[in-house]
């Protein structure tokens, strides 16, 4: 017999939203719990659905295929950050929509196979992002990037050795990535493509 992992014992508190602040890439909403208790303050950062892609870039003749990685300069962290490609989804835009386009801008790959891995909520305590995961076999050859303003970004191809040393050694910071690369093992992506 399986057991629901989901069915909780308990009735969630009720939410109340007291104020909004909105900003450019996401709007603070400052609220409260109602518990039995009294009332608890509770903030929720509402975001933009993303997309984070796990792309394979074929080798050239005779090489094996890479893993397409980013480095850029995070301000949040202050920091280098070696990430899979991954952006804001445009409205009207669906996931594999906006893996191609992150793809092409960050990195001037282009798809030749997507398969959607599914969505995660990277920090579901206080925010409602959510992560749309997308595992890509890349076409062969290059085009033009197109960042956007404010944006630099250098691709790293990285072998499927290189890119599971530093997932282990915790020098990869992204999260989502993380479950990208897990999703796309589990579904036999990675043995199949690299």
């Amino acid at each position: 017999m399986t057991r629901d992992l989901f069915k909780a014992d308990f009735v969630p508190f009720q939410y109340r939203r007291d104020r909004v602040d909105d900003c450019a890439r996401y709007r603070i909403e400052y609220g409260h719990l109602e518990t039995p208790r009294g009332d608890s303050p509770y903030t929720i950062v509402r975001m933009w659905e993303f997309v984070c892609v796990l792309a394979v870039v074929p080798g050239k003749e005779g090489e094996q295929a890479r893993i397409a990685l980013a480095l850029q300069y995070r301000y949040a962290v202050d920091a280098w950050q070696l990430e899979m490609p991954a952006g804001k989804i445009e409205q009207g835009e669906s996931p594999l929509e906006a893996a191609a386009r992150e793809l092409r801008e960050e990195c001037g790959l282009v798809p030749e196979e997507m398969v959607d891995l599914g969505h995660v909520y990277p920090t579901a305590g206080s925010a409602d992002e959510v992560a749309h995961l997308v595992a890509v076999r890349c076409a062969p050859g290059w085009v033009p990037t197109d960042f956007d303003m404010g944006e630099q970004v250098q691709t790293v191809l990285a072998t499927r050795e290189e890119l599971e040393r530093v997932l282990a050694d915790g020098s990869f910071g992204q999260a989502v990535g993380y479950v990208a690369w897990m999703r796309a093992q589990a579904q036999g992506l990675i043995d199949a493509w690299l």
